[in-house]
């Protein structure tokens, strides 16, 4: 039975204690909240865009374009530095999928708008489909112009086109904002295109529990050449949102990009709003394992511009009309297609390079946590509300804003041949004390490795703590700083200090047991005497020992989980005895508890009953409790019922009459915790202590 609410109380005023008959049935009922599982099919995403002005709740249109242009953006972040032997990147020959929701009628009359306004070329190819992959398009966003989804899929396109002005554009529509029509639809039909290498999604929502099913649509399709899934991680500042939270999906925060008129970079903060954190349904990635110990996917992978106040200009006709058809935005709806334009490049370099294009899970998450830090400006300043930008990987701006001439060199394979390295096999993990465990693995590298990185768990997997970085021929480890009796979870992987393999098998154990505590003997009778000690954690067994020295020690009883009494009988009359109690498991045997002794009654003498057992307590209403108990003396006189505020300063309550196995007591003071035991009693003196057990009103 599962105690309620647990807070300090007050001690009560008065107690009544009326005796009951003796049996003991546990009939209270416990009432709880469960939190009902939420239907993904029934969730519906957003859009991820900011407005740098309003007027009222709809964006600023002006009749000229404000705000960052394509040339700034692509000098502030190296874009218009990439180049594959002699051959400008710019996406050619790649084709990059935007999924959003609704039909934006004027898309593509927009983005030539837009191209002619700032100098561009129309893309090669650009196409409207519906989340089938059909040309019968959906309806217009039901909100109504001025603030639609149209104005989200013209910001994707324009700055998709804007940083990799060479690649086909491909626009899903949805027919809703539900992931079911934004995901399984839409995203599975872009995925399945054979042109389309990368997918752009501006869009999310909290997460919910069953997301982790829909992570299986941000994979490539077999038989499909690479598809890297690219997703905005919110606006709301921390937590950030799904499906940017998917171990499958690169997910792009947000910050503040400062250039000067030419676009040249002169630094970055982390925006405010930009979505990031850690998430609570899904597990860390192997690829983040050296940047970050949560056990949880967390997010952003990388960052780039996204405040509104340093956002980029956006013509959208639909919403704002042909006179004033201009707005600038932000959001991490900016920087989500902007880094979509980068992976179609880096696939550009790939196939100059006579490679295949990247897929997001297994190439190109791993390659940006493998890239040197130097192909990332790092961003250390600014927050999201959560959690604060610092050097090296953080919740905000993640690794940092691309380099994107170095990245994606990298990206490309352009730089050398990317060293992989194989995770160590055979963990095995052996407890050799209570606050000991060693270690030993296989590695499976002869190169390339430079350390073996031991890694702890003290709940199961949940989350993981770095114990050590050990050399990379270590095969062997030991473990100091355990603890007696508890279960820990251990991996190890390879790392050469910026690419890390795999994680190792997970060897699970369990250290041996610390010695039982407050063990007691109690002489009952001329031929008994009963012991009892405390449970000890982590113990899957207790072994008695008894002697008539004191130094000569013989096993009297092996005793299973959580047993902690035990009748020692057939004792010689007036005759001292000596025990001890080590606790087990599969591990070892605990050292030996402290000795104690006790004296059988003589021969014909009246003995101190035996103590009670199973006792347990539980509330009957606001003011009232149960008590049950076994009784296991013939000869006790009644029963002491005692009290304590703390479980360690008794008062006795009251005493009950022979032979009686349960009472009530009432009183019971509004949100106060009380425990409660009962001690037999006669002639020869109490008995020792029954287990405690402890209520609390209110009762629910």
């Amino acid at each position: 039975m599962q105690k309620k609410t647990r807070r300090h109380g007050q001690r009560p005023s008065a107690f009544n204690l009326e005796n009951l008959e003796g049996r003991a049935l546990l009939s209270a009922s416990l009432s709880s909240k469960a939190e009902a599982a939420h239907n993904w099919r029934t969730q519906h995403a957003r859009p991820t865009y900011r407005a740098a002005h309003l007027n009222g709740v709809k964006p600023f249109a002006s009749a000229g374009a404000t705000g960052l242009t394509p040339a700034q953006m692509r000098r502030a972040y190296g874009v218009d530095s990439i180049s594959f032997n002699g051959v400008t990147g710019n996406g050619a020959g790649q084709t990059i999928g935007i999924v959003d929701a609704y039909d934006d009628p004027t898309a593509a009359a927009d983005l030539h708008a837009f191209d002619q306004a700032f100098g561009l070329s129309d893309p090669p190819s650009f196409a409207k489909l519906n989340q089938t992959g059909g040309t019968t398009l959906p309806g217009v966003d039901p909100a109504g112009k001025g603030n639609s989804w149209a104005l989200e899929e013209s910001l994707d396109i324009e700055w998709a086109h804007a940083i990799a002005p060479q690649a086909n554009i491909i626009l899903y529509e949805a027919n809703s904002s539900s992931y079911n029509d934004l995901i399984t639809a839409a995203v599975n039909t872009a995925r399945n295109n054979p042109n389309v290498t990368a997918i752009s999604m501006s869009f999310g929502g909290g997460e919910f529990n069953g997301e982790n099913t829909l992570d299986s649509y941000f994979t490539t399709p077999a038989g499909h050449a690479g598809v890297t899934f690219v997703a905005s991680t919110g606006d709301g500042g921390a937590p950030g949102g799904y499906p940017s939270y998917s171990p499958n999906v690169i997910a792009v925060g947000g910050t503040t990009l400062s250039v000067d008129a030419s676009g040249n970079y002169l630094g970055e903060t982390a925006w405010s709003s930009g979505g990031g954190g850690v998430s609570t349904l899904e597990a860390e990635p192997s690829y983040q394992s050296a940047f970050q110990t949560t056990g949880k996917r967390s997010i952003p992978d990388v960052a780039m511009d996204a405040d509104p106040n340093s956002g980029v200009a956006v013509y959208d006709a639909y919403d704002n009309g042909t006179s004033t058809p201009w707005v600038q935005l932000g959001g991490t709806s900016l920087s989500a297609p902007m880094f979509a334009g980068i992976i179609s490049i880096a696939n550009q370099g790939r196939a100059q390079n006579g490679l295949g294009t990247l897929d997001g899970r297994s190439q190109a998450l791993p390659a940006i946590y493998q890239a040197s830090a130097t192909d990332f400006h790092d961003v250390t300043s600014g927050n999201n509300g959560a959690y604060s930008a610092t050097a090296g990987y953080d919740a905000v701006t993640g690794r940092g804003s691309p380099i994107a001439n170095l990245l994606v060199s990298a990206l490309a394979g352009s730089s050398g041949t990317t060293v992989t390295l194989n995770a160590p096999t055979g963990l095995a993990a052996k407890a050799v004390s209570t606050t000991q465990v060693s270690l030993t693995w296989s590695n499976n590298n002869t190169s390339g490795a430079t350390s073996n990185v031991v890694q702890r768990s003290g709940n199961g997997g949940s989350t993981w703590t770095t114990l050590a970085s050990v050399s990379a021929t270590a095969t062997a480890y030991t473990d100091s700083t355990a603890s007696a009796g508890a279960t820990y979870a251990y991996r190890v992987y390879a790392s050469n200090g910026s690419v890390n393999s795999g994680n190792s098998n997970v060897a699970t154990v369990t250290t041996i047991p610390a010695a039982p505590q407050n063990v007691t003997a109690t002489a009952v009778s001329a031929s008994q005497i009963n012991l009892a000690w405390a449970n000890v954690t982590g113990a899957t067994g207790f072994r008695l020992d008894r002697s008539t020295d004191g130094a000569t020690w013989g096993t009297v009883a092996t005793l299973g989980t959580g047993v902690t009494s035990f009748a020692s009988t057939g004792l010689t009359a007036g005759t001292t005895y000596y025990y001890r109690v080590l606790a087990t498991n599969g591990s070892g045997t605990s050292a030996a508890s402290a000795t104690v002794s006790a004296k059988t009654a003589a021969a014909g003498t009246t003995a101190v009953p035996n103590a009670a057992s199973n006792f347990s307590a539980w509330s009957t209403s606001n003011t009232t409790a149960q008590l049950v108990w076994q009784d296991n003396s013939s000869n006790e006189t009644g029963f002491k019922v005692s009290y304590s505020l703390d479980g360690t300063h008794w008062y006795v309550l009251g005493t009950t009459a022979a032979n009686v196995t349960s009472a009530q007591v009432s009183g019971l003071s509004y949100g106060t915790r009380y425990f409660f035991r009962v001690t037999a009693t006669n002639s020869a003196g109490d008995s020792a202590a029954s287990n405690s057990d402890w209520v609390q009103a209110p009762y629910y």
